[in-house]
């Protein structure tokens, strides 16, 4: 939603196009562009815009983020959740321009699975850390069991407590480990359940290249 100014005249309506196409005319403030755009792949993309103000007119352009929809799904924007850690920061899944990619990955202790990736987990914090990958865990157990998990394996990466598993079920988690890659646009663009084919670290390099 936004509202746009022609000079000193407020705009009553607009005519979008995208690649010479007219998708919408938008007459109602505020601004809401009321179309999906299926055809196209998500990722940024530029509008045209004509914009009228009364008899006044004027072409603008607007780079704009396409998405298949909110959602956990690749292609979807990320849900937005936020999470206390063990040391009770707030962190959030979609609050770091800073990073180039964000991996969120669920697990638990009493999870073989979980505790035998878990060592790659922080070898990737470590490792990847200063070169745009933020890495954020979640777990739905609690704060008593989790802490001396973690001291006994000497783990620093974070882990947010997410005792009601709200995350859990925002992002569809059906088994653990579950692994979510997260572009700094918020779009997902990888979700892995278990440690899959492809290692995760390459599939972390190509994304840290775009």
């Amino acid at each position: 939603d936004f509202d746009l100014r022609i000079g000193t005249s407020a705009v009553d309506s607009m005519v979008v196009f995208f690649d010479g196409e007219r998708l919408a005319v938008v007459a109602e403030r505020p601004f809401t562009f009321p179309f999906l755009l299926a055809k196209y792949e998500p990722g940024e993309h530029s509008l045209g815009v004509t914009v009228f103000a009364g008899d006044a007119q004027e072409q603008l352009s607007a780079d704009v983020l396409m998405c298949h929809g909110v959602g956990h799904d690749v292609g979807n924007y990320a849900p937005s959740y936020s999470l206390d850690d063990l040391d009770g920061a707030r962190h959030s899944f979609r609050a770091y321009p800073e990073a180039k990619l964000l991996l969120l990955e669920f697990w638990a202790t009493w999870c073989p699975p979980c505790r035998a990736a878990l060592p790659e987990t922080q070898r990737l914090f470590e490792e990847y850390g200063d070169k745009g990958l933020k890495v954020l865990t979640i777990n739905h157990e609690n704060e008593e069991i989790i802490q001396p998990f973690m001291l006994e394996n000497e783990y620093s990466f974070p882990v947010l407590l997410d005792s009601d598993s709200r995350a859990q079920l925002l992002f569809g988690v059906v088994g653990i480990p579950s692994y979510f890659l997260i572009d700094r646009r918020g779009i997902v663009r990888h979700v892995r359940l278990g440690t899959g084919c492809t290692p995760l670290e390459e599939i972390i390099k190509e994304l840290l290249q775009e």
